[in-house]
């Protein structure tokens, strides 16, 4: 019977190391009675008279995976005792397979609504059937919620409450054919890439940046990658100025005092020497956005090898996981798949924002992903600028959102409509950020009078009249 072996175990201590292995041993392997009467090992089983913890996990557990109410009393400490000597419950495999029962999605929500950051990262990433966040956000499996715990689950799953969305003009009497549009795009595209991607490298990159010390996992070009990637957050500035800034920052010596640090050095010299530098009385002025950067520049210098697993990794991840979040990849602390990876590091995602997207679409092109990965984490690649998202708009292709995760769901609008050639020749989404700059607006013109606008309002596309890029 299931109650046997349930007198007596508390003189374990008076046993010999032994003997006491033994009898842990057989606690771990001997089958216990699950609820709904199969016989499963204590490692499978919740507790429902557990504690609110235990009876959290336990209600989204399915029956076989609840130890029976017949344990009681004497019973329930020894089931007690040998779960402690088995490790961690299955949690995730329950978390997938909760939507099979409406009753077991409704606990598990429940369960989310308590539990820590890293476990919701978890979990949620386990449970394919959640709908993603934003239809979370109004789904009836929130409905037995109080709006403070709506609100505490959501914020844990990364909801971005009441941002506003991009300001956009009223829907014009023009309406192109979007999938002429974007097709005559790849074309300008495959035309003129020859040029325009150098002019692109020109404006982003110090003139010595090397490609290949990048897939060498080189410290400095890694560093410097990521800082570009942080800049991109700065909002409405030029690629050549975040260029000049680490050119200079290069030339004067100090941008490889920053790159090559000790992550056990507790003083972060080579920083401290940057505050104290900038902070001087006849210090210059120059660059001051760009060295408010300084905290997320320390950041990645600090954890800069974790970084650079973490992005190398991503297309194995996905290969492995399916669709994840890549912003929830870049807090290693809340993702299990760093955790497995053995990453310890500081959360990135946003530090980065969308420059995370540019990384991965700069990787892509740089030759660190091989052409097969890169294909399959393009749309990781593509981000949900301004510029891009006012394309998309105007072209009746829907109103996209700012954030790390939002530039898929362009990805995937734009693949809808024109096929593989969404890939633009390997350069994922650059073309429409190209296209949209100052320099390049009468080919824009072009190609959408030809897809049917008779008008092209001025929408300022780009008032930073790049030379460049």
């Amino acid at each position: 019977m299931a109650h046997g072996h349930s007198r007596n175990y508390t003189t374990l201590t008076d046993a010999t190391g032994e003997e006491q292995s033994e009898f842990r041993k057989l606690l771990r392997e001997r089958l216990w009675l699950a609820e709904d009467g199969s016989w499963q090992q204590i490692r499978l089983l919740a507790f429902p008279l557990g504690d609110n913890d235990e009876q959290g996990r336990a209600a989204f557990a399915p029956p076989s995976g609840r130890l029976s109410s017949e344990y009681v009393g004497a019973a329930f400490e020894l089931a007690a005792f040998a779960r402690e000597q088995a490790g961690q419950l299955p949690v995730a495999k329950w978390a997938e397979t909760a939507g099979d029962s409406a009753a077991r999605q409704q606990a598990f929500i429940r369960y989310l609504v308590g539990a820590d950051d890293r476990t919701v990262a978890l979990l949620a990433s386990a449970a394919k059937w959640l709908p993603n966040v934003d239809e979370l956000a109004n789904s009836p499996l929130l409905a037995g919620l109080k709006q403070d715990e709506k609100n505490r689950l959501l914020a844990k799953l990364g909801y971005s409450f009441g941002l506003p969305s991009t300001p956009v003009d009223p829907i014009s009497r023009w309406q192109p054919d979007a999938a002429q549009a974007l097709s005559r795009i790849a074309q300008w595209w495959r035309d003129n890439h020859g040029d325009l991607r150098a002019a692109y490298d020109r404006a982003v990159y110090p003139e010595d940046f090397s490609s290949a010390a990048l897939a060498d996992g080189d410290k400095p070009a890694w560093f410097t990658m990521l800082s570009l990637a942080t800049f991109q957050t700065l909002g409405r500035i030029k690629p050549a100025q975040s260029r000049q800034f680490v050119t200079k920052a290069i030339q004067d010596g100090w941008w490889h005092e920053l790159a090559t640090i000790d992550p056990c050095d507790e003083e972060l010299r080579p920083f401290v020497e940057r505050l104290r530098a900038w902070s001087d009385p006849d210090a210059d002025e120059n660059y001051l956005m760009w060295r408010r950067c300084l905290p997320d520049l320390c950041m990645i210098a600090r954890h800069l090898e974790s970084y650079q697993r973490l992005f190398r990794k991503l297309p194995a991840v996905v290969a492995q996981e399916g669709d994840v979040s890549l912003r929830g990849h870049l807090r290693p602390a809340f993702s299990h798949v760093a955790a497995r990876m053995g990453i310890e590091a500081a959360p990135l995602a946003r530090s980065l924002g969308i420059g995370a997207n540019w990384l991965v679409r700069e990787l892509g092109r740089k030759g660190i992903y091989s052409q097969a990965q890169f294909e399959q984490i393009m749309p990781y690649g593509w981000s949900a600028a301004e510029r891009v998202r006012r394309l998309a708009y105007t072209l009746g292709m829907g109103q996209f959102e700012r954030g790390i995760d939002e530039g898929r769901a362009l990805y995937g609008a734009v693949e809808r409509r024109i096929g593989e050639a969404a890939h633009f020749d390997g350069d994922g989404d650059l073309p429409l950020h190209v296209i949209t700059l100052a320099k390049h607006r009468d080919d824009l013109v072009s190609i959408l009078h030809d897809a049917d606008v008779d008008e092209w309002p001025d929408n300022n596309w780009d008032d930073a009249e790049d030379d460049d890029a």
